[in-house]
């Protein structure tokens, strides 16, 4: 296809095509004469795929780097197996469309938060807003995450104290490490990646996860006003 095609089918500009071509996230075309060059189909692949790693504001180095990871696994080369591997990526990243970016005073004025309030939560790791060409990107997410640090402070909750969520990072990555070991390695060796969900997996674990909490809170606060006798985990070792 000529690359007035390629823009069409793929929904970027020529310029973004140039780009990518000459940041080699893209093969280069097949040269018919010096003004003709033609595409493929694993080249609308690979553009697919670019625009859903963007979609999670990732930098293009980080995203050269899966490009070449896919390379290596095999890289989908037809339409069918370019929506597949969209698929993948978005369901891997969690991804229901694009996150606006938003500008970091409007994140602290939603959730009713100062500047140096949204900056020691970031100190704590309580926020983690991404990091896109050296500079912080905040999205909706951030600014739900302040609202609800916001909310548990009106409780009475001290926000140096609020570090203690820094610990859902941990569970997170080990939750990831999981998925990555134990479902997705597995199905692509045995070459049925694409029978396997990590998002209902996912899905599966955050019920556990909520049932675990209720039998949890079951057990330690079945026989009010007793206060349970459970150990600060703030308190230093």
């Amino acid at each position: 296809m000529r690359i007035g095609e390629l823009t069409k089918a793929a929904g970027v500009s020529r310029e973004t095509i140039h780009f990518y071509l000459r940041e080699g996230l893209l093969p280069p075309a097949e040269k018919v004469n010096a003004r003709v060059s033609y595409f493929d189909d694993s080249h609308l692949v690979r553009l697919r795929v670019i625009k859903a790693f963007q979609q999670a504001h990732i930098p293009l180095a980080q995203i050269r780097e899966q490009l070449e990871g896919m390379s290596k696994m095999g890289a989908p080369s037809s339409p069918a197996a370019a929506e597949r591997a969209v698929a993948v990526v978005t369901e891997f990243l969690s991804l229901d469309g694009e996150e606006p970016p938003l500008d970091r005073a409007e994140v602290a004025d939603r959730a009713g938060l100062t500047l140096d309030e949204l900056t020691r939560l970031e100190e704590r790791g309580v926020l983690q807003p991404q990091s896109v060409d050296g500079r912080s990107l905040y999205t909706e997410a951030e600014a739900e995450a302040a609202s609800a640090a916001r909310l548990i402070m009106d409780q009475g909750v001290e926000l140096e104290k609020l570090r203690f969520v820094r610990r859902y990072t941990e569970l997170t990555e080990q939750e990831m490490a999981f998925l990555l070991h134990h479902l997705i390695k597995p199905a692509v060796t045995a070459g049925r990646r694409d029978e396997v969900s990590a998002t209902l997996a996912n899905r599966g674990l955050r019920i556990l996860e909520a049932y675990l909490r209720r039998q949890h809170r079951r057990r330690t606060l079945l026989f009010p006003p007793k206060t349970p006798d459970l150990p600060d985990p703030l308190a230093e070792p």
